[in-house]
């Protein structure tokens, strides 16, 4: 996929994107990117939706909502290429709303794609569909592993993203071609998840770490996903493929949590909480919980404590091997990005 050339007077008109999620965080760097590579990329976004990034990128803006879809119809006439990256995220809504947006809001964006002849779907769906790596026979999880192994009622996010990627491939089948992504927790500029949270609890007067902190965290950086978007989207060997989209784990713990306390000048000393202490429950944690970012002191009382204490248990090798993917912006540097940019929206409400 090459962008038109500005110097040919014969040049094409430029290619159009039809993207869901703009105005959150991987669908921001989606954007970003398709415009700076020629396409013109029209956004759906929900009323009083802060589009002021993308009306700078130059990006069409539709006003809709995915669980109205003739509040949208139309809006991928004329576009090749879709990324679908709108989704409630965690487990905090109810069951109807992760229902609504991630799972029908999904069926009513393929229709839409369908009805306007897009000739690339690209799904953004998310390593939760795994379940908990605990459960696998095997580490690492790559794409070949089981997404049916049971999971929690209370696990609403990873519920929806396996029956969205279920409407994906039974919806769009074999008349449109579709590609499915499968990152692992994504940080960047414009992260309002986890970013945040990092950044409350390293400003604690005790800052709490999982056992030694050298473990290789499940994350990635947003622009690396977008990019990921962008190959699949251009690659003939990606219609009907799902792919894990990881950094490999060369983000550590105590990197995450050294560089956050360093950016944001705090100084709190850092108390290593071994994983046994955790898993011994909130009775035993007594005011060791209370220091935990919000992420942490939930998973203390439950099955996600895994992810913090041990080594990012996801294979992304085939997107490497079959589409040649590489990451760009190494984590670090990507962390650093996240968390820059969090700074600087401080500095501008200023807190």
């Amino acid at each position: 996929m090459t962008a038109p050339s500005d110097t040919s007077a014969a040049a094409p008109p430029p290619e159009r994107l039809f993207l869901t999620g703009a105005t959150g965080l991987v669908g921001s760097h989606v954007a970003e990117l398709w415009v700076e590579r020629g396409w013109t990329v029209r956004c759906l976004v929900r009323p009083g939706s802060d589009t002021r990034h993308l009306e700078e990128l130059g990006c069409e803006l539709v006003i809709g909502d995915l669980t109205r879809p003739e509040t949208f119809r139309g809006a991928a006439d004329g576009c090749s290429v879709a990324v679908h990256s709108a989704a409630v995220l965690g487990s905090d809504p109810p069951w109807e709303t992760h229902r609504a947006v991630n799972v029908d809001g999904t069926q009513h964006v393929v229709a839409e794609c369908l009805r306007a002849g897009v000739r690339r779907l690209i799904h953004l769906s998310s390593v939760a569909v795994y379940g908990h790596p605990a459960d696998h026979d095997s580490l690492p999880i790559d794409e070949s592993s089981p997404t049916d192994l049971p999971v929690p009622e209370s696990a609403r996010y990873e519920r929806s993203k396996r029956r969205s990627e279920q409407v994906v491939r039974r919806s769009a089948g074999s008349e449109m071609e579709w590609t499915i992504l499968r990152p692992e927790m994504v940080m960047g500029e414009r992260d309002r998840e986890l970013t945040p949270r990092v950044v409350r609890h390293v400003r604690r007067p005790v800052v709490a770490r999982v056992g030694d902190g050298r473990n290789g965290l499940p994350v990635v950086y947003a622009g690396n996903v977008a990019l990921a978007a962008w190959t699949a989207a251009g690659s003939p060997d990606a219609a009907g493929r799902a792919y894990n989209v990881t950094d490999d784990g060369t983000l550590t713990q105590r990197e995450l949590l050294e560089t956050a306390r360093r950016i944001t000048e705090a100084s709190g000393p850092v108390i290593p909480v071994p994983e046994a202490v955790l898993r011994a429950g909130s009775r035993a944690l007594g005011a060791a919980i209370e220091i935990l970012p919000r992420e942490l002191a939930d998973v203390a009382r439950g099955r996600h404590l895994w992810f913090f204490a041990h080594d990012d248990p996801f294979d992304g090798s085939r997107i490497r091997r079959e589409l040649g993917w590489e990451p760009t912006t190494r984590a670090a540097e990507g962390w650093e990005r996240s968390l820059e940019w969090r700074r600087r929206v401080e500095r501008a409400q200023g807190t």
